[in-house]
């Protein structure tokens, strides 16, 4: 049985610092971030980097600092963004629909080349409607898998040929929005955690087999209350997810919350 634990940050356990660089990014929401586990960029440190409001951003560990990513070539704004790193590549893909009040939304697949600092949009047919949701970035397949935003539908981009393919697994979470997703690339599993459905907020847990293409709703205890709009990452050093923050709502103001 899988169990979830809260770590207290007073605790020895985990500790959130408050980082200060000499430089921050400008506010920007709907923002996708992606770690590279080696640096391509400039040969100092591990890298973060940020797609946010059509612009790459840097974020070093040495010096501890943003910097902009000054690329010839960017993605427009994208909604609901899905950015992964293909390791064996050397590159990043971002997938999802471009944010405009202009003119139509166009259906965006680009790939951020960190060798050479470029930006190129890849071919793609159009994106189906339902993948408008959370994703992540299969490296093991070369594929970016996208749900939909109320997580009922699994949807895949073959980067190499552009075409989107409904996975239709056997099983999928039940129906809510604000779920927070994380992937585990080298088991290629990816877990959902919550999300508010019709004003309740379940605290189920969701584990997608990439590989099998099966969801199953494994038993867990110590389950997290429920909450939409949580942050969640995978750590690989402890083979475990780390859920923090979210919100809920009950008849009054959104209710903001902080524990880990």
């Amino acid at each position: 049985m899988s169990r979830w634990l809260t770590r207290h940050s007073v605790s020895l356990i985990l500790c959130i610092l408050l980082l200060a660089p000499a430089q921050l990014p400008a506010p920007a929401s709907g923002s996708a971030i992606l770690h590279l586990p080696a640096d391509f960029i400039n040969g100092t440190g591990n890298d973060t980097l940020v797609e946010a409001e059509g612009l790459l951003l840097n974020r070093t560990t040495v010096p501890d600092d943003w910097m902009f990513q000054g690329c010839v070539f960017s993605p427009p704004t994208i909604c609901s963004p899905a950015f992964g790193f293909d390791p064996a590549r050397g590159a990043g893909y971002l997938v999802g629909r471009s944010r405009t009040t202009t003119s139509e939304p166009t259906d965006e697949a680009w790939k951020y080349d960190a060798g050479t600092d470029l930006w190129d949009r890849l071919n793609m047919v159009a994106m189906p409607a339902s993948a408008d949701g959370a994703g992540f970035y299969d490296d093991s397949a070369g594929r970016m898998i996208k749900l939909s935003s109320d997580a009922s539908k699994t949807h895949m981009l073959t980067v190499d040929n552009g075409n989107w393919a409904n996975l239709n697994p056997a099983a999928s979470p039940s129906a809510r929005t604000g779920y927070a997703l994380a992937f585990d690339s080298s088991g290629r599993k990816a877990y959902l955690f919550g999300g508010s459905s019709g004003g309740t907020y379940p605290n189920d847990t969701w584990v997608y087999d990439a590989a099998a293409n099966t969801w199953t709703n494994p038993s867990t205890s110590g389950a997290p209350p429920g909450r939409a709009n949580a942050t969640m990452a995978y750590d690989a050093s402890n083979d475990a997810v780390l859920l923090f923050g979210g919100s809920v709502t009950s008849g009054g103001p959104k209710t903001l919350l902080g524990d880990t």
